[in-house]
């Protein structure tokens, strides 16, 4: 099966080394930023990117920014991401948050066991999603392949129908 590909946002270097050690497991290819704007061409660069772990407050571009970025653009829309901040934000922040995309919130101190529960429930979605595609994909096939038998067969039925109606033309001139 294809790897899972995690983007890791945060503007201290401690925190993405932290958090890909944390959630190191065979199959999971990490990327990491430090500021927003170097997270939106990451993403557009590995396209394959599964589940995107963002930080709320950074300096410059902050995680909300970037999560509307994400949002506007049809290749990066559709991707999962969990934000991630040092306290609590209050309630407005939190539903600005789910405003924007973000399908969950992980807040510092991080709990090893609930981050790596959540990442491992993206991480099933995910291959399940890439399953269905396939599916598609494959159904996809059948179905040109049953319409070009249909023309065919559409054809070939259409052949001795018209001899036939001809046929029956001139007899009913013979008579």
């Amino acid at each position: 099966m294809d790897n899972f590909e995690i983007l890791i946002v945060d503007d201290l270097k401690d925190n993405l080394i932290a958090l890909e050690k944390l959630l190191y497991k065979e199959k999971r290819i990490f990327h990491k930023a430090t500021t927003g704007a170097e997270a939106l061409k990451l993403v557009l660069k590995y396209p394959d990117i599964g589940l995107i772990l963002l930080d709320v407050q950074m300096p410059g571009m902050d995680g909300f920014e970037v999560a509307k970025l994400l949002n506007i653009n049809p290749q990066t829309r559709n991707i999962p991401f969990i934000f991630v901040t040092s306290n609590y934000i209050g309630d407005k922040d939190i539903l600005e948050g789910f405003e924007t995309g973000a399908v969950d919130y992980l807040i510092k101190p991080l709990n090893p066991t609930i981050t790596k529960s959540k990442v491992s429930v993206f991480e099933k979605l995910y291959y399940k999603q890439v399953e269905l595609k396939k599916i598609i994909a494959e159904r996809d096939i059948v179905n040109a392949q049953l319409e070009r038998y249909t023309k065919v067969m559409a054809h070939d039925l259409k052949t001795p129908l018209a001899g036939i109606a001809s046929l029956i033309s001139l007899i009913r001139m013979n008579e």
